[in-house]
């Protein structure tokens, strides 16, 4: 059947048994239903504006990959996806709020792109609600490193004020003195570091560089 030209107002149905082949535009008005196994060779279109729906009613059966890198979405800020199944997420960067239970892992590295000679400060902030302030652990890298977290009762305040600080000051003075009392035999030993800080610098920071009531010394965050 050789058919040239524009076919208009055809009535019936159209049987063809054998093989069809189309060198020009096909265009379908209404439904189309095609049964079997349906391969579209070059590019594919879905659609022609944001109001047309397509359902998805069989399953994927291979990967899907972007045509550029770091381009396409996802979704979008207003029209979510509502529940992701992932085995692995491999993301260089997680954005918005982030709800989760726990992890599996035994570890977990906060600023990983680091690439200096710990010249970036590192933070983990916990909300506290309505509080004035957010617990943070945060990597100093311009001065202790390690930061706690307390939150002292009274008691422990009136305690570490009445007894464990002056205690803490008279240790520091003794140790100084039994530092510089002890200096030749350290520095004949080669441990003259060690002992200021067992006996000064110790005692010292407990006395002076810890939070009232506190359990460790340094500088806690409690902003």
């Amino acid at each position: 059947m050789d058919l040239q030209g524009t076919v208009l107002n055809s009535a019936g149905t159209l049987t063809l048994s054998d093989n069809v082949s189309i060198t020009g535009d096909l265009g379908v008005l209404g439904d189309l239903t095609i049964d079997g196994l349906t391969v579209a060779n070059g590019d594919v279109t879905l659609g022609n504006t944001a109001a047309d729906l397509i359902t998805f009613v069989g399953v994927v059966a291979s990967d899907i990959i972007p045509s550029v890198n770091n381009t396409w979405d996802l979704g979008s800020s207003s029209l979510r996806w509502g529940t992701g199944y992932f085995d692995t997420v491999d993301a260089n960067f997680i954005a918005g709020t982030l709800t989760a239970s726990g992890t599996n892992a035994n570890s977990w590295t906060i600023n990983q792109d680091n690439a200096t000679a710990n010249a970036e400060t590192s933070s983990l902030a916990f909300e506290t609600g309505t509080g004035v302030f957010n617990a943070v652990v945060q990597w100093n890298a311009s001065g202790d490193p390690m930061y706690t977290v307390e939150a002292p009762k009274a008691y422990s305040m009136i305690g570490d004020l009445v007894i464990a600080r002056p205690l803490l000051i008279g240790a520091t003075v003794l140790g100084a003195a039994a530092f510089v009392v002890s200096l030749p035999f350290t520095a004949l030993g080669g441990n003259v570091g060690e002992a200021g800080k067992a006996l000064v610098v110790e005692p010292g920071k407990a006395a002076f560089v810890r939070c009232l009531g506190c359990t460790t010394s340094g500088y806690n965050a409690q902003n």
